[in-house]
């Protein structure tokens, strides 16, 4: 069971008379396996950089091809191959997609409802080493996403074409917003973070997803800024050329960036000179703001101690709002300027730095990980809601329309056009019928 043929000896009355050849073997004609090897040798050299497949092809294929390259051409500097991917596969509202079971949609089907890019971002919507289930609540998904991509674009082209017509100026009264610092930051941040998805095993999904985040954020911007200085232009601007680039990095053609990126260059590293300037002023300014609030609530209380006697009172609802405000400047001022404040024990404090892309990390991952439980309740609620199906109705509620003839335990017999299914399809069909069965069974006796 470990050997494999190279060659294969020609049969007569099987094998036809076209594909034979004269060997010193004897007339056959060369295995499968050995076949790719060949090709790739002949075409690209003794080693790859990258191999890849479907996940099938993995054992015994792939395994074969490494015996047969290695044992012809040894590599002392590393394997044959440098990366293997291995694809999922394809699957139509969860069955594998085959003519057998007539659930394969052609190109020219596809094209009269979706556009190529629709099913690009499908595709990049799932990792590439995971089963791929098509289906049109998918497709839907799919367009929404590339629908707030083409929002913004469309948005921010809109705008910029407002404030040129509107002459706003870069003056001293348009000064760097703080606004504008964070959506540079934001940037930053979702430049090493879509860096690491994509050299982490090619994660597109999550890829995309950092890409929607700052999406997000720059429709944010856009909406605060009453009047959108030269400064807040060049932080927008900045984050769709970086978008832009992305997205036509995975070969979306649609996305335009809104001027030269040369020019989006210049003006990121001219704000983020201006940024740094303004970031360390900052600091004295929210000392200045906190220590001017609590001035002025002293002399409030003071002043309305004078008319009210139940002094104890005021001075405890004075304590409470001071202290709310050491909160916030703990939780919220100082983090906002790369800070971290803790209480100690004994009364005291220390000030740790915080940098604002390890908070935006940690909340990255947080809401990752909400995200993913979200996700798993959600399937798991998809599933007992599956499961709550009587099993002879199964293949009439999941798969409605799709079969014609059932027989008497409720498995299809026949497709929608009336003809009898596959030896095999009714196998697959089965086995989904007890599986189904076994886990109706189960959530009926716990209820």
């Amino acid at each position: 069971p470990s050997d494999f043929a190279l060659w294969k000896g020609f049969k007569e009355g099987i094998d036809h008379e076209e594909y034979v050849w004269d060997s010193p073997w004897g007339r056959g004609r060369p295995g499968w396996h050995i076949e790719c090897s060949a090709m790739s040798t002949n075409l690209f050299g003794e080693r790859l950089s990258v191999h890849s497949g479907g996940v099938d092809l993995q054992f015994p294929h792939h395994n074969n091809e490494i015996a047969q390259c290695s044992a012809h051409t040894p590599c002392e500097s590393g394997s044959w191959a440098d990366v293997w991917l291995h694809t999922g596969h394809l699957n139509i509202e969860g069955l594998k997609m085959s003519k057998s079971l007539k659930n394969f949609i052609t190109i020219k089907q596809f094209l009269e409802d979706y556009s190529p890019d629709e099913l690009r971002m499908y595709c990049v919507l799932h990792h590439y080493a995971s089963g791929l289930d098509f289906t049109t609540r998918g497709m839907v998904d799919a367009r929404a996403v590339l629908s707030k991509f083409k929002e913004l674009r469309d948005r921010l082209a809109y705008v910029l074409s407002q404030s040129k017509n509107n002459a706003v100026e870069k003056t001293e009264t348009a000064a760097f917003t703080t606004s504008n610092l964070e959506l540079y930051r934001e940037l930053a941040a979702a430049r090493r973070d879509f860096k690491a998805h994509l050299c982490n095993n090619f994660d597109t999904p999550l890829a995309v997803q950092r890409l929607l985040k700052l999406a997000s954020a720059t429709q944010k911007h856009l909406s605060e800024q009453q009047a959108l200085s030269q400064d807040a232009q060049d932080a927008a601007k900045a984050v769709w050329t970086f978008i832009a680039n992305s997205l036509g990095m995975f070969g979306f053609g649609d996305f335009e960036a809104a001027t030269a990126a040369a020019a989006h260059r210049t003006a990121e590293r001219n704000s983020a000179q201006t940024a740094l300037h303004h970031e360390q002023q900052d600091v004295y300014t929210s000392i200045a703001e906190c220590r001017s609030r609590v001035r002025s609530s002293v002399a409030a209380a003071a002043a309305s101690s004078k008319e009210d006697k139940e002094s104890s009172l005021l001075s405890s609802q004075l304590s409470q709002l001071v202290l709310s405000w050491c909160d916030e400047a703990r939780d919220s001022l100082l983090p906002s300027l790369g800070k971290k404040l803790s209480d100690l024990p004994d009364g005291s404090y220390k000030i740790d730095d915080w940098p604002l892309q390890q908070q935006e990390q940690e909340k990255m991952l947080k809401a990752e990980e909400q995200a993913k439980k979200d996700e798993r309740e959600r399937q798991l609620e998809e599933q007992r809601e599956l499961a709550r199906i009587p099993p002879g109705e199964l293949f009439r509620t999941k798969y409605k329309g799709k079969y014609s003839k059932f027989d008497e335990d409720g498995v299809p017999t026949h497709d929608g056009e009336g003809e009898g299914l596959t030896k095999s399809a009714k196998k697959k069909l089965l086995k989904e019928y007890k599986r189904h069965k076994d886990k109706h069974d189960k959530l009926m006796a716990n209820n």
